[in-house]
């Protein structure tokens, strides 16, 4: 929350969690809920059965109740309009009685994969890193080779592009000043 520095144009975009968000207005709120999976892990069951015979506490109810309050404080973040953006699987838990209602389709999108992370995760757990790394790593490394070349040009300023730099204090002047 240091870090937060209010933008002065007069066209901003400020992309923040929701916890950093707080105590905070905004004209314009953009949110989109996290939804816990269907599916738990093998783990997941044998840590919330755990807890609930050690504590007694429901590890499912608690993670219902900390959703209801990070919920309200991203409702109440906006001043004029709030839009949801919500899945299919929880769209009833954000609709509300005479708001407009939208619903995008979603016939091209791609469902992703979670199991290959749980798979990972089990190769891992056993001493199988490698297969691990293989099973999460992508075929097509596009996401990684566009970060790459963004943060290598010489157009914009990295601390790659920093460390090339034969004067690093004359490169920062002229660009920002």
């Amino acid at each position: 929350e240091e870090n937060y520095v209010p933008v002065e144009e007069e066209h901003n975009l400020l992309l923040t969690t929701v916890h950093k968000a707080k105590g905070r207005e905004f004209d314009n709120v953009i949110y989109l809920p996290t939804s816990r999976t269907a599916k738990e892990s093998f783990v997941d069951m044998a840590v919330y059965s755990i807890i609930k015979a050690a504590k007694g506490i429901d590890i499912h109810e608690e993670l219902d109740e900390e959703q209801i309050r990070v919920d309200f404080v991203a409702f109440t973040r906006a001043k004029d309009r709030l839009y949801v953006v919500a899945n299919q699987k929880n769209d009833s838990r954000y609709t509300v009685d005479g708001f407009e209602t939208e619903i995008l389709s979603t016939d091209d999108e791609i469902a992703p994969d979670d199991n290959r992370f749980n798979e990972a995760y089990a190769m891992f757990v056993n001493g199988r890193e490698d297969d691990a790394r293989k099973k999460i790593t992508p075929n097509d490394p596009w996401m990684f080779n566009l970060i790459k070349n963004y943060f290598s040009s010489d157009k914009n300023l990295s601390y790659s592009l920093l460390e090339r730099a034969e004067d690093p204090y004359e490169l920062l002047k002229e660009r920002i000043l």
